[in-house]
């Protein structure tokens, strides 16, 4: 059980989400067919965590976003600048550290996700279709379609994860906070909320690549808050600076 999120949390998101405990599969980051998502808080200056974790509390996996200097103003040009702060760069690890998988969300007008194996080779995408209405994603695997997870309504509360022949296969349900937009530790957006924001992810018979479906909340959490705002808060730039 990690530390940070109790099993009453857990169960509190699971019953938010309407979906209930079942059989766990092999505890692993793809084979799991009830996977709770959680942002955990962090400190002004850190980078965002993420876990994974199955409706008993058992860790599968974890993300952290990685947070380096930010380019000179001196010497980077404001193209750099702004691909520095418009650009997150997150870890997925097995409970033993070791990398799964490395995310690059590049947020613009419209995100896109770019998802690579442990040894850094591209093996899928998501990219945002839309900007209003009803928000939707379309995904790669080793550049064929993969399919597609689409919201319920304009909250964003609640997603069907479809195949590329428009099959459902899951659905994803963000709970413990109703709003995008305040992401735990970073001013002037921190909360004091435990649970700083949440998704339950349910999958009703094995996707094709499962560890890309898995990265699903992880790809909507980064492309949905204020990655842009938060960016330039954490990665050291001040109002006035270069």
């Amino acid at each position: 059980m990690d530390a940070e999120v109790s099993q009453q949390e857990l169960n509190d998101l699971l019953s938010q989400a309407n979906v209930l405990p079942v059989a766990t599969g092999d505890r692993t980051l793809s084979g799991e067919p009830v996977l709770v998502f959680v942002q955990l808080p962090t400190e002004p200056g850190e980078g965002f965590r993420y876990v994974y974790l199955t409706p008993d509390g058992t860790v599968v996996a974890r993300a952290a976003e990685a947070v380096g200097p930010p380019p000179s103003p001196d010497g980077a040009s404001i193209a750099e600048m702004t691909e520095h702060i418009n650009t997150s760069v997150v870890t997925v690890s097995a409970p033993d550290g070791s990398a799964l998988l490395y995310l690059r969300h590049k947020k613009v007008w419209k995100s896109t996700v770019s998802i690579a194996d442990a040894d850094g080779r591209p093996i899928g995408e998501m990219r945002q279709r839309n900007v209003l209405g009803k928000v939707k994603f379309q995904l790669e695997a080793y550049g064929r379609p993969y399919g597609r997870f689409i919201a319920h309504s304009t909250r964003m509360l609640g997603f069907d994860l479809e195949d590329a022949d428009g099959s459902g296969y899951g659905r994803m349900t963000k709970v413990g906070s109703p709003s995008y937009g305040a992401r735990s530790g970073v001013a002037p957006f921190a909360t004091t909320q435990k649970v700083a924001g949440a998704f339950v992810l349910q999958l009703t018979r094995r996707p094709d690549w499962p560890l890309i479906t898995a990265t699903i909340p992880l790809a909507l959490d980064l492309s949905m808050n204020l990655a842009a705002l938060s960016g330039v808060e954490k990665r050291g730039f001040q109002a006035g600076q270069g």
